[in-house]
């Protein structure tokens, strides 16, 4: 299909078979991705789509109005937790296991908060 030929209605559709007829990894064909998962190619489509206005390949952004279905987002949310940060034990047995790696010093650094192009710069 031609970019020009794009419509909402193609965009929505795809959403729709990102969440109930693609196949996730190593599961059974037709199961649908997560929810996030959809909402990130959306997000990359609606980024490249932008960049193909700017640059007047197309008119009109189709999938600026695309949204994942809300009910399929709460749901997504409800059973995909977040993993807990690490306690103080977890950490510290972290950075003892990696004490001996050459890229021990930059790493810790980078845990610290500064910028990759600031530990670059470290001697």
């Amino acid at each position: 299909m031609r970019l020009q030929e794009l419509t909402e209605e193609h965009v929505e559709s795809m959403v729709a078979w990102l969440l109930f007829g693609a196949r996730r990894r190593g599961g059974q064909a037709g199961t649908g991705l997560h929810p996030s998962t959809a909402q990130g190619v959306l997000s990359r489509l609606k980024e490249a789509l932008g960049r193909a206005v700017v640059r007047k390949l197309v008119h009109v952004n189709v999938a600026e109005y695309v949204k994942t279905p809300r009910r399929a987002r709460k749901e997504d949310k409800r059973t995909n937790k977040r993993p807990a940060p690490w306690n103080v034990v977890e950490a510290k047995d972290f950075l003892l296991g990696i004490k001996n790696e050459c890229l021990f010093a930059p790493l810790i650094f980078s845990l610290m908060g500064l910028c990759p192009a600031e530990v670059a710069g470290l001697r």
